[in-house]
């Protein structure tokens, strides 16, 4: 079975990681979030700290290898995608999941700016040490843009009217016209 690799990404506090953990229950698999690896590397540098990406790049890598390399056949990876700064990260992800063979179904949240400067300041994001303040968010939403992955087969889903689980199912009735052998779990148990 064709490993698939679901790379959903999108601004800080579109729902990447909510999203995923709705789709989980449908296709099965494990969610590498990118703040497995980003809280890790905080440990060592601050915020700005241009050592910080480099070893969260690094850290993302490993962790993708390793699970690709256990045969898991389905991956769900959440990043940013920023055009300044991701171009090689995410060709690194995008070269990783074609050399071990993987299906590669970037999935881009498409969230406006205040649906994200309300969902940022949310309470899990405070508790799981991502970015939660609104004023850092617009800085951050004026310096770059975070456009979908240029990829042939990004799918674009406009998520700020849906439920996360709304989202899930679509994602996964997507998934399923391109891999059909494997049925989807809509009740999510």
């Amino acid at each position: 079975m064709t490993q698939r690799v679901i790379l959903i990404h999108g601004p800080p506090a579109c729902g990447k990681l909510t999203t995923a953990r709705a789709l989980q229950p449908l296709i099965g698999g494990v969610i590498l979030h990118n703040h497995l690896t980003f809280n890790v590397a905080r440990t060592l540098f601050e915020i700005d700290d241009p050592r910080l990406l480099a070893l969260h790049r690094e850290l993302r890598l490993v962790m993708l290898r390793h699970a690709l390399a256990e045969g898991m056949p389905d991956l769900i990876l959440t990043l940013v995608y920023r055009e300044s700064h991701s171009e090689s990260n995410v060709a690194d992800v995008i070269d990783l999941v074609a050399s071990r063979g993987a299906l590669l179904l970037p999935v881009y949240l498409d969230c406006p700016e205040q649906a994200l400067i309300t969902r940022v300041t949310a309470e899990d994001r405070i508790a799981s040490g991502k970015l939660a303040s609104a004023e850092r968010l617009k800085v951050l939403l004026e310096r770059d843009t975070y456009p979908p992955l240029p990829h042939p087969r990004t799918r674009v889903i406009a998520n700020a009217e849906h439920s996360a689980a709304e989202v899930a199912a679509e994602i996964a009735r997507w998934i399923q016209t391109l891999d059909p052998r494997q049925p989807i779990n809509p009740s999510g148990s």
